[in-house]
C-alpha cells in the first residue's frame, strides 16, 4: 500500500475519467425527457455547491480564503445526480442507479484532486493511517526504558515512533497526543542526554501529520544513518487543541510549548533545558509559530525552522486575529507579530532556516521577507526554495535539508539539566 500513489496524475485521470462517463450516459438518457435539462442541472448542482460550502464555513471546517477553485471542484459530486433528477421519472433504473452512484464517485473525484494539490495522503497506506515504522512503541515502554544488560551487536536499523499525552501542567491547555521519534541510538541508551526538535504543523492537522504524510521517520533514519545512530528527538507537539483549532501558539498554547513541554521532556527523557539542546519546526502555522517561539523564547530555543509560514498571526483578516486571539489589542498582536519582533530585535546566536514551495506565491513572498528581517536582526539565516506549492511534497523535500542542518545546530551538554 505505501507504493500506491493518490497523488500520481494515472490515479486522478481514471477516476475523473469514469465520472465523465458515467454522467455523459445519464446526460443521454435524461435529455429525451427534459427540454430545460441543462438550465435545471445546473441550478441544482449549483445550489447543492452553495449549500456545501455554507455548511462548511458555518461549522468553522475551513478559513473563508480557501483557494476559489475549491467551489469548482465541490461541484463535481453534484453533477450527475443534477443531470438525473430533472427527468428522474423518464429514466430506467439501471441509469437512475448511474446517476445515484456519480454521487459517491465525484465525492472520489473531488477528494483526489484536493489531495493531490496538498499531497495531504501521498500513499494509500498514508489514507489507511498506516506509519512508516509501524507499530508504535508503548508509551509505558518507552517512559521507564533502560539501558539493555548487554549491548546488542549492532546499532539498531531505524528509529522507533511513540504517542505520548504530555500534560498542559502549568498552561492548562489541553493538547492532542504528541508523537515522538526516538533515533536508534535511544533504544541502546535511552538515558543519555539528546538535544529535541520540536515540530508544529497547520491547521488543519494531526501530530501524525509529520510521519504520514511527509514521511520525517524516513529522513530521519537517514540523518541518524549519518551520524552513528544518534541524531535529537523529534517531537510532534499539538499546539492547537483540535484538528481545526488555530491558536498561532499565542496564549496557553505558547506557554505549553515553552514550559510545559520542554519540563516534561527533561524529567521523563533527560533532555538538557539549555537552549544549544532546544529547537522548533513548523509547516504553515507551524512555521509562524516556529519563527515567533524562538524570537520571543531566545533563551530556550537555539534553532528555528519555518516552512512557508506566515510574516504574521493570522486567523483570516488583521481585524479579527486581533481581536480573537488578543482581546482587541494591537500591543498585544505586535508583541506576537515574528515581522515586527524581527525588527525591533537584535538577536545573537540564534539560527534560523526558512523555506517555502516555488509555487507558493504568499507563503514564498512571506518567507523571504522574514528571512530577510531575520538576517538584518543578526540571526544566523539559511534561505530554501523547492519545487511545489503549500503541500507535504514541499514539505518532505524541505525536511531533507532541514532535518539535518538543525541536527548539526543542536548539541546537548554533557549533564542532563533535570538532575
Amino acid at each position: 500500500m505505501d507504493r500506491v500513489s493518490l497523488v500520481a496524475w494515472p490515479m486522478v485521470t481514471v477516476a475523473a475519467l469514469v465520472l465523465v462517463v458515467m454522467v455523459v450516459l445519464v446526460a443521454r438518457a435524461a435529455r429525451r425527457g427534459s427540454r430545460l435539462l441543462g438550465l435545471r442541472a445546473a441550478m441544482w448542482a449549483v445550489l447543492a455547491t452553495s449549500g456545501l460550502a455554507l455548511a462548511v464555513h458555518a461549522g468553522g471546517l475551513l478559513t473563508t480564503d480557501i483557494p476559489r477553485w475549491y467551489y469548482a471542484v465541490a461541484l463535481l459530486p453534484f453533477v450527475g445526480p443534477a443531470v438525473g433528477l430533472p427527468a428522474w421519472r423518464w429514466l430506467r433504473p439501471g441509469v437512475r442507479l448511474l446517476a445515484v452512484v456519480s454521487l459517491p464517485i465525484g465525492l472520489l473525484v473531488s477528494g483526489l484532486v484536493i489531495n493531490q494539490h496538498y499531497q495531504y495522503w501521498p500513499t494509500l497506506a498514508a489514507l489507511l493511517g498506516k506509519d512508516h515504522t509501524d507499530p508504535l512503541l508503548d508509551a509505558t515502554t518507552v517512559l521507564h526504558m533502560t539501558p539493555p544488560a548487554a549491548s546488542p551487536a549492532a546499532m539498531p536499523a531505524s528509529g522507533r515512533l511513540v504517542d505520548l499525552a504530555i500534560p498542559g501542567t502549568v498552561s492548562g491547555f489541553h493538547a492532542r497526543t504528541a508523537r515522538v521519534w526516538l533515533p536508534p541510538a535511544f533504544q541502546l541508551d535511552p538515558h543519555r542526554p539528546r538535544p529535541v526538535l520540536l515540530l508544529i504543523g497547520g491547521t488543519p492537522s494531526w501530530t501524525s501529520d509529520w510521519t504520514r504524510s511527509a514521511a520525517l521517520d524516513r529522513t530521519a533514519d537517514r540523518v541518524a544513518a549519518a551520524n552513528g545512530g544518534e541524531a535529537p528527538l523529534l517531537v510532534m507537539v499539538d499546539a492547537n487543541g483540535t484538528a481545526f483549532g488555530d491558536t498561532e501558539c499565542v496564549g496557553r498554547s505558547e506557554t505549553y510549548l515553552t514550559i510545559d513541554v520542554p519540563a516534561y521532556l527533561a524529567q521523563h527523557f533527560d533532555v538538557p533545558l539549555d537552549p544549544a539542546a532546544w529547537g522548533v519546526a513548523g509547516y504553515s502555522e507551524g512555521g509562524t509559530c516556529a519563527v515567533t517561539l524562538a524570537a520571543r523564547h531566545p533563551d530556550r530555543f537555539h534553532a528555528f525552522v519555518d516552512l512557508a509560514g506566515d510574516a504574521h498571526p493570522s486567523l483570516g483578516s488583521h481585524r479579527h486575529t486581533v481581536r480573537t486571539l488578543f482581546g482587541g489589542s494591537e500591543l498585544a498582536f505586535r508583541a506576537h507579530d515574528p515581522a515586527t519582533l524581527l525588527t525591533e530585535t537584535r538577536y545573537h546566536g540564534l539560527a534560523g532556516w526558512f523555506a517555502s514551495g516555488r509555487d507558493d506565491g504568499s507563503a514564498r513572498h512571506d518567507t523571504q521577507l522574514l528571512a530577510a528581517e531575520a538576517r538584518s536582526a543578526g540571526v544566523d539565516v539559511v534561505e530554501r526554495s523547492f519545487p511545489g506549492g503549500h503541500d507535504y511534497g514541499f514539505v518532505t523535500r524541505a525536511l531533507g535539508e532541514a532535518l539535518p542542518w538543525v541536527t548539526a545546530e543542536l548539541h546537548a551538554p554533557a549533564t542532563s539539566a533535570s538532575t
